[in-house]
């Protein structure tokens, strides 16, 4: 059942590119990577020796279809409103003001980069270079906390432990950390966008060069965190803004795109197989079967789920899709509700263990199989209409942000493969930390180049 799983996935993934013509669809990425992860499962099965039935085939084809028939109708609404746009007066400097381009840059051969004030970034770089040498000093203590002796097996792997185990971060640290999140993801969109806006990659980085430290802190935070999806969602970000860039000055051959991709899954097999690593997993799994457990196990143990007797609804609303609206109401407004912070395990054939079902078990598990057919449904015609105002026409730097705040969702949405991440962090006190610094930090490191220029 595993190749009639992916032969409807790749006929959803054609059906996918066929209705909106764009490589970088919502739809169209999250079938490629299901079509991923099939192909891992059907790999990862020979080992497992699991009889997989029918009804995986049925719950992935819908859910993936709905989502697809979500996002039609969000692009078909956001068509509908650009055909009746009236744009509104906008102030100069405004966030949102429109860039005059020339004839040449209308023409798609360059845009301009976007300016930001450099003693303001000097201030945030020093700012993260200084949060990461505390977090490293942060993530000893925690290591200590359970036994850590310097010169003797892995610091982050006891610091993982110590988190696992309840030790946490001072509430100072925890809001520099998001500080600091926040500044990297703005370095990271404004980085990529203006070198790919300047003649010459290395002109590109020679002036933004203050812009690669912020960058930097933010990969050496997702090390010490040992956080594979702090990486994924690093690489998401960087194949979206990276690759809608490139394609929106010049035509991309589908040999491009497939370099490109190709790229894009080394360097999160590169990330993903160090982070095992640094977990101490590499002791325990091969190289095939860590991957296989990770990106193809899922599948298999949502099929599992499916078949079990013990599949009921949740009892209140959004138990498993809505975690971190839960834990956050629960931290200011106690009650008897204790969200599940992890899946309860299950046993393959050949005595494999994993919690991980794939988004689809949260979504079915709290609302039935028609209820989360409609929340795929809804989240598709979300990411329409995101996706929709993101990569509009008319230039602006406003809309740069728009394009860094969606490829942080796009990254949670993919991850559907293996949990239910857009739904789980949605409201969640990083989701929250996280869009209001990126946001703060974005509007005031492009107010003062403007402020400047009204001045003078």
């Amino acid at each position: 059942m595993l190749f009639v799983l992916l032969l409807m996935i790749l006929g959803i993934l054609a059906l996918s590119y066929m209705f909106t013509k764009d490589i970088l669809s919502p739809s169209v990425l999250l079938s490629a990577v299901f079509c991923l992860a099939c192909l891992f499962a059907i790999v990862g099965n020979i080992t497992w020796g699991e009889t997989v039935s029918g009804k995986v085939v049925v719950v992935i084809s819908y859910g993936l279809f709905f989502i697809l028939t979500g996002e039609i109708v969000g692009r078909w609404m956001i068509a509908k409103l650009r055909k009746k746009e009236t744009m509104p007066l906008v102030r100069q400097g405004d966030l949102f003001e429109e860039i005059e381009l020339k004839e040449d840059e209308l023409n798609g051969k360059h845009s301009s980069a976007i300016p930001y004030s450099k003693w303001l970034m000097g201030v945030l770089a020093a700012f993260c270079l200084l949060e990461i040498v505390l977090y490293y000093f942060e993530i000893l203590r925690l290591a200590k906390q359970v036994g850590y002796v310097a010169g003797q097996g892995s610091l982050l792997w006891y610091a993982r432990n110590a988190m696992l185990q309840g030790y946490g971060h001072p509430m100072w640290q925890t809001i520099m950390i998001f500080m600091m999140r926040g500044i990297g993801f703005v370095c990271l969109g404004l980085f990529i966008h203006n070198v790919l806006n300047e003649k010459g990659l290395w002109n590109g980085i020679k002036k933004n060069w203050l812009l690669i430290f912020p960058i930097v802190t933010l990969l050496l935070y997702n090390v010490l965190s040992t956080s594979r999806n702090g990486f994924i969602m690093i690489v998401v970000i960087v194949f979206f803004l990276a690759f809608e860039r490139i394609r929106s000055v010049k035509k991309i051959n589908i040999f491009v795109i497939g370099c490109i991709g190709v790229i894009a899954v080394c360097l999160f097999l590169a990330v993903f197989l160090l982070l095992g690593k640094l977990r101490g997993q590499m002791e325990e799994y091969a190289v095939l079967d860590l991957l296989t457990m990770y990106a193809g196990s899922p599948i298999v143990a949502l099929d599992k789920w499916l078949n079990a007797d013990i599949v009921t609804q949740n009892a209140y609303f959004g138990a498993e899709s809505f975690i971190g609206m839960h834990t956050f109401i629960e931290r200011f407004f106690p009650s008897h509700i204790s969200p599940p912070l992890f899946s309860e395990n299950v046993m393959f054939a050949n005595g494999t263990l994993t919690n991980i079902y794939t988004g689809f078990r949260a979504w079915m598990g709290d609302f039935g199989f028609i209820g989360g057919m409609s929340l795929c449904m809804f989240i598709g015609l979300l990411f329409g209409l995101f996706y929709g105002f993101s990569v509009k026409k008319k230039y602006s730097k406003g809309v740069v942000l728009l394009k860094i705040v969606y490829a942080y969702h796009l990254y949670a949405l993919i991850y559907a493969f293996a949990t239910p991440e857009f739904t789980t962090m949605l409201l969640s006190i990083t989701h929250i930390f996280d869009m209001f610094f990126t946001c703060f930090v974005f509007y005031n490191i492009m107010l003062v180049p403007h402020q400047k220029r009204r001045e003078e």
